[in-house]
């Protein structure tokens, strides 16, 4: 396990002084003092892996060479560069593989999965996060194992899951306390009052801050101190304690003074600012957000800047300044169809991407079927080709579909504002006319309506996209949670009434597979339970991992099967429906794609009891 105390190592630097500067043992000195001391000063860690990274260059020492980048790509991650990094990280881990360097190469799946959760990619993020935790496990290093449990943290955190995040923080601090390590004990403190705040436990939350501060400080490490002092701000503000509050907002800006992450800075002044807006202080806030402005400048932060024109809006707005109100919101709008259209087109080119690679792809398997298996793997191309073009179209509409309806929220949030302004600038009831109350009225009624109307569009067309796997025909990683909410998605429409869907689902690591073929099997068990309940039930979709496989269980509270039916369910035949008869297809299907990956399927039913399918899927092991 590395040493991360940073007088040790610096004492083993200075005692390496007398030797060559080229020295291996030196070169690692230099890159595991930099990584320690990354959070705490950053500069310097800088300095100090420059260095590192010249001398391995100049010497041909390939391990430092690679370690050096590691530090590099680290070090953006703590500016708020995670998109830069993100490259360098994995070219890295192919050289680390080379070097059979797992300690390294476990701090670099830490990082990836950090610069994949930050451009909002979970999926890729979890399956480097399992990879650092076997690692870890693997080289017997239980800080990076608390690391990582860390991390399945915040990944069910943003699933909604807080008892399971809480559970996941709760093991990683033990193993912290366990090897007496206060750095990590001050990240889960601070990650722990997040989840505590979104529960609205904000004095429980506010603990957890208060001690993830006080370790920082000991530790000196002016990074953490800020942050916390910034989310503690956030919990006196919303315990109704504005001056507590807008001290540790300053105290936030003070400490970050001479930290890089710029966009952390803007974001403190952004929220003080507002507060100065609710409390009256007009000055105050227009001058936190001019600041919060010159912060970000030129760093192309446009998330941030979106933020700050809003609040400037609202400051323009509480001081009576209409013209400037609208100006903001402007600017504000303009900067979210611009960040929003950018996400849509980056998408859109990697599809294509991804379609011309299939299309070589498929010319190269038709010329090989000439010869081998002609008439069976025809077959599965074509089936392959009308999910291809399922896909496209999917992708298509999500396109064609996500452009308009940002310009359409964004018309909705400004129709909503200046409805305000308008509510505003009219005299008071009685003196307002009846017309024109009666005229805001309906405006406000309709913007609500629209704006419900247009978020149910987007749920739906993303859960279609993911439903359909962008046309991935190919072993692909895949999150089975995330297939199974988007069929439960889709599927909710038709589902009869009174039937209710009950989510139990555990963190998952990612599977290679047909994600199309799997998703379908999902949707022919979830309609079958649904269409199994006559009035009032419920449909439970449990997922869990067991012995290395990925288990799936979904269960109804239907009418149940009698053994003779059980026996035939997975038989291609035909079965009576009323006056109709059907060709039974889907289960069979079913049954045969979860086969398909190695995996079975079981059925326990009974007559007026309710029918529990359970797939099982193996995951590979490394």
């Amino acid at each position: 396990m590395e040493d991360l105390d940073p007088q040790r190592l610096q004492a083993g630097l200075d005692a390496l002084a007398e030797g060559p500067a080229h020295a291996p043992e030196r070169i690692d000195a230099l890159i595991q003092l930099g990584w320690a001391i990354a959070l705490s000063e950053p500069q310097r860690a800088e300095a100090l892996t420059a260095e590192a990274a010249a001398l391995s260059q100049a010497h041909g020492y390939a391990r430092g060479t690679a370690v050096a980048k590691r530090n590099r790509a680290y070090l953006l991650v703590i500016a708020g560069r995670a998109q830069e990094a993100l490259p360098m990280a994995l070219q890295l881990m192919d050289e680390l593989q080379a070097l059979g360097d797992l300690e390294a190469k476990a701090s670099t799946c830490d990082m990836l999965f950090h610069c994949y959760e930050r451009v909002g990619d979970l999926k890729m993020a979890m399956q480097y996060n399992l990879q650092n935790l076997e690692l870890n496990r693997e080289v017997g290093n239980p800080r990076g194992e608390a690391w990582a449990l860390h991390n399945m943290g915040s990944v069910t955190t943003q699933m909604q899951q807080p008892d399971k995040a809480i559970a996941y923080y709760e093991q990683a601090l033990a193993l912290f306390r366990q090897i007496d390590y206060l750095t990590g004990e001050s990240r889960v403190y601070s990650r722990l009052g997040l989840v505590h705040r979104a529960q609205g436990n904000h004095e429980q939350a506010l603990a957890a801050q208060e001690h993830s501060r006080d370790l920082s400080a000991r530790l000196n490490l002016p990074l953490g101190v800020a942050l916390a002092c910034a989310d503690i701000g956030q919990e006196h503000e919303a315990l109704g304690r504005p001056q507590q509050a807008r001290e540790y907002y300053l105290r936030a800006i003070e400490t970050f003074a001479d930290h890089p992450n710029r966009a952390s800075i803007a974001e403190t002044h952004i929220r003080l600012a507002r507060l100065e807006v609710r409390s009256q202080n007009f000055e105050q806030a227009k001058v936190h957000l001019d600041r919060a402005f010159e912060t970000v400048e030129g760093t192309g932060a446009k998330t941030v800047l979106m933020r700050g024109h809003e609040a400037m809006a609202e400051l323009c707005e509480a001081q009576g300044d209409l013209a400037g109100t609208l100006r903001h919101v402007r600017a504000h709008h303009s900067l979210f169809a611009e960040v929003y259209d950018i996400e849509s087109n980056s998408e859109l080119r990697n599809l294509h991407i991804r379609m011309e690679m299939q299309e070589a792809a498929k010319d190269a398997e038709i010329h090989r079927l000439r010869y081998v298996e002609l008439e069976s793997m025809q077959a599965q191309l074509l089936q392959a080709e009308r999910m291809a073009a399922l896909g496209g179209l999917a992708a298509g509409l999500g396109h064609e579909v996500n452009t308009p309806l940002g310009v359409i929220r964004s018309n909705l949030d400004l129709t909503e504002r200046a409805a305000q302004i308008l509510d505003k600038a009219l005299p008071a009831a009685p003196e307002r006319p009846r017309k024109a109350s009666a005229a805001l009225d309906a405006l406000h009624s309709a913007a609500k309506a629209s704006r419900q109307a247009s978020e149910r569009i987007m749920t739906l067309v993303q859960s279609l996209r993911r439903f359909v796997r962008l046309d991935e025909s190919e072993f692909v990683p895949t999150d089975i949670v995330e297939g199974l909410q988007s069929a439960l998605t889709l599927l909710a429409p038709s589902l009869p009434k009174g039937v209710q869907i009950k989510r139990e689902f555990e963190v998952l690591p990612v599977l290679e597979c047909y994600a199309s073929e799997l998703n379908q099997a999902f949707m022919t068990l979830l309609r079958n339970a649904g269409e199994a309940i006559d009035g009032e039930g419920v449909v439970t979709v449990r997922t869990a991992l067991r012995d290395a496989q990925i288990e799936i269980c979904i269960e109804d509270t239907g009418r149940g099967m009698s053994e003779s039916q059980v026996a035939e369910l997975f038989e291609l035949g035909f079965h009576g429906s009323g006056q109709r008869v059907r060709f039974q297809l889907g289960l069979p299907t079913a049954a045969t794609a979860v086969r398909k990956h190695g995996g079975d399927i079981e059925v326990h039913s009974e007559l007026g009891v309710g029918t529990r399918f359970v797939i099982r899927l193996p995951v590979p092991q490394p």
